[in-house]
């Protein structure tokens, strides 16, 4: 009698033993849940910062019936694009021609923005004045003959063009800079590719006679 009660005194020790590791055990893996979530906490908090430390640029279209209007006669140039909030962090681009001296000629007209085309930059980067040339116009056009002389560009020669935000920034302003192409081809920058020149550092063309070149 002895024995079997002993045993069974052995067998319900084993038991209750059993139960405390199994509710420690669930503790434990209670807590590891928790902090799993306080993490996904914080890196939520970092992506909501994300729009404090950045400013959003777009692929941007400056259509043929808008360069016919720029570029109207032969004291336009060059194009000057400037940026402008559209909201909180988010620019896009006006465009004005420009004699080469800084003198604008005829109407300030809007960019339309291509959908889905988001690119973040640095709070940190600069968002100085753009220009393209001419010149720069006719090789991305291929007048290639037309390069370096001082002629109007003929209106049946424009097309649509896109602007597109390169990865890169100019080195000596921290200044944003884009890529530019014929509205429908392949967006594939190569060393051949049109960029536009941010002011500063670039100069006004016809202080180096570079408007066509």
């Amino acid at each position: 009698m002895e024995y079997s009660i002993g045993k069974r005194l052995s067998s319900l020790l084993f038991t209750g033993a059993f139960i405390s590791i199994f509710a420690m055990t669930s503790c434990n893996n209670s807590s590891k849940g928790k902090k799993e979530d306080k993490d996904t906490t914080v890196q939520k908090g970092d992506t909501e910062n994300l729009a404090a430390r950045t400013f959003k640029l777009h692929r941007y279209k400056l259509t043929k019936s808008q360069l016919d209007t720029l570029l109207n006669d032969n004291y336009c140039k060059e194009i000057k694009f400037f940026f402008y909030e559209i909201n909180k962090n988010e620019f896009s681009l006006r465009a004005v021609a420009e004699d080469g001296n800084e003198n604008q000629r005829g109407y300030t007209v809007n960019l339309s923005i291509e959908p889905n085309t988001d690119t973040l930059f640095s709070i940190d980067a600069n968002r100085n004045a753009q220009y393209l040339t001419r010149g720069a116009l006719k090789g991305l056009w291929n007048l290639n003959g037309e390069r370096g002389k001082p002629t109007r560009i003929d209106p049946a020669n424009h097309s649509n063009i896109i602007l597109v935000p390169l990865g890169k920034l100019e080195p000596k302003t921290n200044s944003v800079m884009f890529a530019v192409f014929v509205d429908g081809v392949q967006i594939l920058i190569t060393a051949g590719t049109t960029i536009t020149n941010p002011s500063p550092p670039a100069k006004p063309c016809e202080e180096y006679q570079g408007c066509d070149l």
